[in-house]
């Protein structure tokens, strides 16, 4: 089979690298400096999401050292089948373990920034491998209309496409193997006897196919030995044959990364139905992370300058592909699933979308979310703007209406950069406590984890 590299080369990133002090958690600022070209982060709401992601961990998580990262983004063709494939590569001296990363549907190897890049710092390599079929192209498609995403989510979830996925994943793989024997340039410090595999929604699937679950298909020959895998927003049919027994073979250590209100824009899996796949792993190095209600967006590690924080904090509204009503000329992205009115603010699209007293939302500062209640205002009493009886023509609001709304946006987008915190820490601990052996790494998530993330989610361990 053939094989062509087309490659961009981004310009590295200088800088010296810092490393970890004993307890390794004190190189935050640079380890937390998520700026690159599409992810630089300079506010756009009330909270500075890096500086509160910092100060949080600060607080009782868990960091390894930071390293400068220098990254690139190439399209490899097999049999002139485009495989994107992005690498971010720390400064770091010795012999790099690798991170291979799966993006989720309709995400190209771009995504997932806020967990990969922070892994990178870590000391990782982070390979992120996606079929460009099955990246932003995919909502490209004709079918691909809003309101048509459980069709699509059917094809791009089916057996066929997770056999066509594995065997481009088998060939992506090959080929940076190749590159590591021949001493190629950025590859030849990569160490594949240190090898994790991790996946978000669709990445996740062949993740979990690949860590041993049982599947009706044969697997590709000659993939890699992962020592461990992570999966977030892990895939599983709730119409599917019944889960007992599933995940009977999966030996190798896992950590899930789930939330109970974790729905998806195709409908594809359930937060019951992934919740289920905890109960039937074998014990041995398991380990779940799950949120009380962070959103599916907030799980993929995606979040830009151009969409703001309304992408990772409305869960019912902020899906792939739904038009707010309102929203006007540019209020949508198909591709990205948020919708991004600069200046109008996440409570006022939660409005147009509820419409008149329809619906009151209790603002949970905890959980990151907000829940649709009944008549008499929940359990806050507020109501964001254009909601309830003033809405339908006089326009009136309380005196304090301005001041109420500012400090629940305020403990939203504060509570979403601190499940953003929690992933990180929690992966980054996870890694190094497999692939690096630190006892550090392991007597956090023993000891340490579970006070510190318990206001916003459950750690399991079996």
């Amino acid at each position: 089979m053939s094989g062509r590299c087309l490659s961009r080369p981004k310009s590295a990133r200088p800088g010296k690298a810092r490393h970890a002090s004993a307890a390794g958690r004190c190189a935050l600022a640079c380890w937390l400096s998520l700026a690159v070209a599409c992810s630089s982060w300079t506010g756009h709401g009330a909270v500075d999401r890096d500086r509160e992601m910092e100060q949080f961990i600060r607080a009782g998580g868990y960091a390894g050292p930071s390293y400068s990262v220098s990254s690139t983004r190439e399209t490899w063709l097999h049999d002139d089948i485009a495989v994107e494939v992005s690498t971010l590569i720390p400064n770091a001296p010795g012999q790099l373990p690798v991170v291979v990363y799966l993006p989720g549907t309709g995400e190209d190897t771009e995504h997932g920034e806020l967990w990969r890049r922070p892994w990178a710092q870590a000391g990782y390599a982070v390979v992120s491998i996606q079929p460009k079929e099955y990246g932003e192209a995919l909502w490209a498609r004709q079918q691909a209309k809003p309101g048509d995403f459980k069709a699509v989510g059917r094809t791009v979830f089916s057996r066929h496409a997770l056999e066509q996925r594995l065997a481009q994943l088998r060939w992506a793989l090959d080929q940076l193997a190749a590159r590591i024997r021949s001493g190629h340039g950025r590859y030849a410090n990569l160490d594949t006897g240190r090898m994790a595999l991790a996946g978000y929604d669709l990445g996740a699937q062949a993740t979990m196919a690949l860590a041993g679950e049982k599947i009706d298909l044969a697997l590709p020959n000659s993939l890699p030995v992962f020592q461990t895998a992570i999966a977030i927003s892990p895939y599983a049919d709730p119409v599917r044959e019944p889960v007992a027994g599933r995940y009977a073979n999966v030996r190798l250590p896992l950590l899930l990364v789930g939330s109970e209100q974790d729905v998806d824009p195709a409908a594809i899996s359930t937060p019951a139905s992934r919740k289920s796949l905890w109960s039937d792993l074998p014990p041995g190095e398991k380990y779940q992370l799950l949120f009380a209600r962070a959103n599916h967006r907030l799980l993929s590690g995606t979040m830009s300058n151009s969409l703001y924080w309304s992408e990772v904090i409305g869960p019912i509204i902020h899906e792939r592909g739904r038009r707010i009503p309102g929203a006007g000329a540019g209020g949508y992205d198909g591709a990205s699933g948020a919708t991004s009115r600069a200046g109008k603010g996440w409570l006022n699209e939660m409005a147009a979308e509820f419409g008149a007293s329809k619906a009151v939302l209790d603002y949970d500062a905890k959980a990151g979310a907000t829940s649709s209640g009944g008549g008499g205002g929940g359990a806050s009493g507020r109501r964001p703007a254009g909601m309830g009886a003033g809405e339908a023509g006089d326009h009136r609001k309380p005196k304090n209406w301005d001041a109420e709304n500012r400090q629940a946006e305020i403990e939203i987008q504060t509570s979403a950069a601190r499940q953003m915190a929690i992933v990180v820490s929690v992966t980054t601990a996870f890694l190094d406590a497999r692939l690096k052996e630190s006892k550090t790494a392991r007597a956090w998530l023993a000891d340490d984890a579970a006070a510190w993330l318990k206001e916003y989610a459950q750690w399991l361990r079996k």
